[in-house]
């Protein structure tokens, strides 16, 4: 008996349905039953400009102040990452399928506005602390070795 009781209820859901989805297309148009499919972006990848390698450089850091240097690029470049990779998840949502064609072309806009931001403002704060450091923990320059007084003579000859 029971049994009798769910497929008389299985066949009111699937009646009630079709009848709501009849009324929806009549009001609304047709029901696009597909699902949008996921769009992957490629990830962000900052790129450090060389320029700044060769300012820092100039300022013959330490190892460890290099190993220091390093380590905070590598958070900056997560935040960054982070950053990008939560806006591309929110474009990605569908909600709006006909957006969808655009996305790429806004992911590309939004790759080069953050690189642009990293190059303008990130990197800047940096060297801006690299440049404090190295001017109050200056590091001796290698003086140039002195002439051996035997080998005095033979530059005179």
């Amino acid at each position: 008996m029971d049994m009798e009781k769910l497929e008389e209820l299985r066949q009111r859901v699937a009646d009630s349905h079709s009848t709501l989805q009849g009324l929806h297309e009549q009001r609304f148009g047709p029901v696009n039953t597909h699902r949008n499919t996921m769009i992957t972006l490629s990830p962000l990848q900052l790129t450090i400009p060389s320029t700044f390698h060769s300012h820092v450089q100039q300022y013959q850091l330490s190892s460890r102040a290099l190993q220091i240097l390093q380590s905070t690029l590598d958070k900056l470049l997560d935040s960054y990452t982070k950053e990008y990779d939560d806006a591309c998840r929110k474009l990605v949502q569908p909600t709006i399928p006909q957006l969808q064609p655009l996305l790429p072309n806004v992911a590309e806009k939004l790759r080069s506005g953050i690189q642009h931001h990293f190059e303008r403002y990130g990197l800047p704060k940096i060297m801006e602390t690299v440049k404090q450091f190295a001017e109050q923990h200056p590091r001796p320059s290698k003086p140039q070795p002195a002439l051996c007084q035997s080998s005095i003579p033979a530059y005179e000859a």
